[in-house]
């Protein structure tokens, strides 16, 4: 687990997910976003700093880290072909799916509707 600080007094804690802790996570929090990225994709980068703005602003949520390269075998079974894809969990179970860049706004819009 990676605790980040914001320079407020804000913390934001983001998740490194894999096979081996996932049932766990989706399942430790009413609300789980799972992000999986890829190092060589541009569109990730760019998603890193909004998906931390999320985190900032949202505290019921838990926003998970999947790196594809690592655990291609989660990405597969979640049925992950493109990068990024956010994958947002209601009490253990996928609510929603969205694939490609999104902005703060798309992102705090689905999550609100869950």
């Amino acid at each position: 687990m990676n605790t980040f600080n914001l320079g407020r007094k804000e913390r934001l804690k983001i998740i490194e997910v894999t096979t081996i802790n996932y049932y766990k996570i989706i399942n430790s929090n009413k609300l789980v976003m799972l992000d999986f990225w890829a190092n060589w994709c541009p569109h990730c980068k760019a998603l890193n700093p909004i998906i931390d703005k999320l985190a900032a602003s949202k505290e019921d949520l838990l926003i998970g880290k999947v790196d594809v390269e690592y655990d291609e075998e989660l990405a597969e079974n979640l049925g992950v072909r493109s990068m990024p894809t956010l994958v947002i969990f209601k009490d253990g179970i996928v609510i929603q799916t969205l694939v490609g860049f999104k902005t703060l706004n798309e992102l705090e819009t689905a999550v609100g509707q869950v």
